[in-house]
């Protein structure tokens, strides 16, 4: 069955560490040429005030990034297992309702960048969760010695909606 757990960077031995960057690492779309083999900057970026990592299962995780209350927040999917995307997502819906409507962060959007033709899982999951293709940022990361463009996704506070066609809020 899969659960959507909080991971407390403080709580997790250098082994729990240690795993959860293999797992992450093993994908090639998780870190550009100029991050790829630099554990620091996954565990800094894990240890971050303004990052909220969650664990989907043992199939991947969900990690919000340069949160801003009453702002923005960039959304990252890594999925080193096979899983059925829509069921998965199920979990993470309540978790972005709340982010969007609820203290302490009552966020306006959800911003995911998504390399283009790499990530299609992460293109498909911001689909998926109602995420509208915004732009394109023309060859703006690196992976094996070739740039790729960047697709940038948005989900806005008021087009979010719930399963039974609500956003929640009172009309």
């Amino acid at each position: 069955m899969l659960e959507l757990t909080l991971i407390d960077p403080h709580t997790m031995t250098g082994d729990e560490v240690e795993e959860l960057w293999r797992k992450v690492s093993s994908q090639k779309y998780a870190f550009d040429d100029f991050f790829k083999g630099r554990p620091d900057s996954f565990v800094m970026q894990l240890f971050h005030a303004d990052t909220l990592t969650l664990q989907l299962g043992d199939c991947g995780i969900v990690s919000l990034r340069e949160i801003i209350p009453y702002g923005n927040a960039n959304i990252h999917f890594i999925f080193w297992k096979k899983v059925a995307i829509r069921e998965a997502l199920k979990l993470v819906r309540p978790l972005l309702y709340g982010l969007l409507n609820n203290d302490p962060y009552h966020l306006k959007r959800i911003t995911a960048c998504i390399p283009a033709e790499v990530a299609e899982t992460t293109e498909h999951a911001a689909q998926v969760l109602g995420f509208k293709l915004e732009g394109r940022m023309r060859k703006a990361t690196m992976y094996e010695n070739k740039y790729y463009d960047f697709l940038i996704y948005g989900l806005l506070r008021e087009e979010f909606v719930l399963e039974g066609g609500t956003n929640g809020r009172r009309t």
